[in-house]
């Protein structure tokens, strides 16, 4: 996880984002693919930066945070920022493969990639969004031991 917050830390910085990495103890390991679990959070905080970087209000402090922790059988990792949001109808579509409104600077394969990353390693991932307030992405995966 620090590693993955350490890669957006100077671009998130050099447009004025804060970005916070929680990660409380060891007992936040999960038995998976390091490069897929990669792949996912990767996938997760790009998007947070795009929402903040898409929302141009000029007093808003944008923030994005990145936290694990253990919670029963699972690890819960959370992606949030406080950027533009989505509505219902881009909520509902944002694991669709080929959906993207980020018109050509975007596939539309990331949250989709994020999602198999999930229910591979047995799974899930979860999303929560307001317009104008922010976004959250939960992803519960079984707990290592």
């Amino acid at each position: 996880m620090t590693e993955i917050g350490e890669l957006f830390a100077g671009k998130a910085q050099s447009h004025g984002i804060a970005l916070e990495v929680r990660c409380p103890d060891e007992s936040t390991q999960v038995v998976a693919d390091p490069k897929g679990l990669h792949s996912l959070l990767v996938n997760l905080l790009e998007n947070a930066l795009d929402a903040c970087l898409f929302d141009n209000r000029p007093t808003r402090r944008h923030r994005i945070e990145l936290s694990a922790c253990r919670k029963g059988p699972d690890v819960v990792l959370r992606v949030s920022d406080n950027g533009v949001g989505m509505d219902k109808a881009t909520r509902e579509r944002v694991f669709d493969p080929q959906f993207s409104t980020k018109g050509s600077a975007g596939t539309g394969l990331g949250l989709m990639v994020a999602q198999k990353v999930a229910t591979e390693h047995g799974g899930t991932i979860q999303v929560r969004s307001t317009l104008q307030k922010g976004t959250t992405f939960t992803v519960r995966i079984p707990a290592a031991g």
